[in-house]
């Protein structure tokens, strides 16, 4: 399966996105807007695929359905991961959950 996400910065505490994923069988994609919930709140950790840490800002996904949140590496902006709850069973279309992707901005304003 490959995964991309696209962002817009909207504000400093909203963005709106795309995530596209597809596998052999079929393509995912899903658009809205997030938002972080704590703008002025330490930022979380997570891990590249390299095992190295960095702070990470999550954004909340308004009416995601099961896309929950979407974490962005808090400086550079180039790496993501997303949150979220399968459905039961799981449909092979469903995108990773937790995966490290890489972002595509959509504009080039830095907020």
């Amino acid at each position: 399966m490959t995964q991309s996400l696209q962002v817009n910065w909207l504000t400093g505490d909203s963005i709106e996105f795309k995530l596209l994923a597809e596998n052999g069988l079929c393509d995912y994609e899903f658009q809205g807007i997030a938002v972080n919930e704590y703008p002025y709140m330490d930022p979380e950790i997570d891990e590249d695929e390299n095992s190295v840490s960095y702070p990470a800002i999550a954004y909340q996904v308004i009416d995601g359905g099961q896309l929950l949140s979407i974490r962005i590496e808090m400086n550079k902006k180039k790496l993501a991961r997303i949150s979220y709850t399968y459905s039961d069973p799981r449909d092979e279309c469903d995108p990773e959950s937790d995966a490290i992707m890489r972002i595509t901005p959509t504009n080039t304003g830095e907020h």
